[in-house]
C-alpha cells in the first residue's frame, strides 16, 4: 500500500469537507479527502428522471436562505441552484402523490 504524506485528512466529501478542502487549498495546505462513497455530495444527491423531466432528491434537497458562500461554492464546481416552488412529489410504493404542498 502507498504512503501518502500530508497535513491534513477530511473525513468525507459532502459540502462541509468540500468547502474544507477549498479553504486548505487557498491556503497551500495539504490534505487528502477520504470518502466511502463512490461520489462526493454527501447528503446532497438529486438523480434526472429524463422520461419525466424532473429532479429526485434521494438526500438533502434544500439551501435555505441561499447563503453566498453555499452559492460561490457551487459556482465554483460548475453547479447551481434551481429556485423551486413549494410544490413537489412523492412517491409511495411506486405511485406518485401529489403534487404536495412541501410544508404540509
Amino acid at each position: 500500500m502507498e504512503k501518502i504524506h500530508t497535513d491534513t485528512v477530511i473525513l468525507g466529501a459532502g459540502a462541509a469537507g468540500l468547502a474544507a478542502a477549498s479553504r486548505l487549498e487557498k491556503y497551500g495546505i495539504s490534505y487528502v479527502v477520504l470518502e466511502a462513497q463512490n461520489r462526493v455530495g454527501g447528503r446532497a444527491f438529486t438523480r434526472a428522471s429524463p422520461e419525466n423531466h424532473f429532479a429526485i432528491e434521494l438526500g438533502a434537497e434544500y439551501v435555505h436562505d441561499a447563503p453566498i458562500v453555499t452559492l460561490e461554492l457551487l459556482r465554483a464546481c460548475g453547479e447551481k441552484a434551481i429556485e423551486t416552488v413549494d410544490k413537489s412529489l412523492r412517491i409511495k410504493d411506486g405511485t406518485a402523490l401529489g403534487p404536495v404542498d412541501v410544508w404540509d
